[in-house]
């Protein structure tokens, strides 16, 4: 049973604090869905317009991504995963991060390595749904970017690692675009 957890509620994270939980009056809606499919923007959207009708709107912002689960519910995300491969996986992620950074750092420098950590996420998850199409999409901008980045870089003179940030922020708003042409087609 999690932390905070009374027999009879089951809370992720710790509950609500300094509330006793015996009887609470009022309704849960629970938007679920996988990472990237929107239920931000539907939760935005709702929001409005039960708060017009009356209701107190709380946003909790839980997600499920099998990376963050462990810091929602320790339990939870052990026993789905099962104990061995939800620590595995945890350090596995913590030590790729950390790599990338350290070895990013030493070979682009810091404004570089922040905006291709950044960046090419932003533009994949427009049409990711589900967080591995977005890592693999991600790494794919990334690596358009950086050889169009160089490329303009050889041809203008320009440094090369503000070409290469340039290029990231031109394909998020290729992207962005595409994302809204395609939504007023729908």
């Amino acid at each position: 049973m999690a932390r905070g957890a009374k027999r009879g509620k089951q809370w992720y994270g710790e509950g609500l604090p300094y509330l006793k939980t015996g009887s609470l009056p009022g309704h849960l809606i629970v938007i679920e869905g996988t990472d990237g499919v929107g239920r931000s923007t539907q939760i935005e959207l709702l929001r409005p317009w039960l708060e017009l009708e009356g209701f107190a709107v709380s946003n909790t912002g839980w997600t499920r991504s099998p990376l963050l689960a462990d810091t929602i519910n320790a339990d939870i995300f052990a026993a789905e995963a099962g104990a061995r491969k939800g620590a595995i996986a945890q350090v596995a992620f913590l030590v790729l991060v950390a790599a990338l950074i350290a070895l990013g750092l030493r070979v682009v420098g810091a404004l570089l390595i922040v905006a291709l950590i950044i960046i090419p996420p932003a533009a994949a998850r427009i049409f990711a749904r589900a967080p591995e199409s977005m890592a693999i999409l991600a790494g794919l901008i990334g690596a358009l970017a950086a050889p169009l980045g160089l490329f303009v870089s050889f041809v203008y003179d320009f440094p090369a690692g503000p070409s290469i940030v340039l290029a990231a922020a031109a394909i998020f708003l290729l992207s962005t675009l595409a994302a809204r042409v395609h939504a007023l087609k729908a």
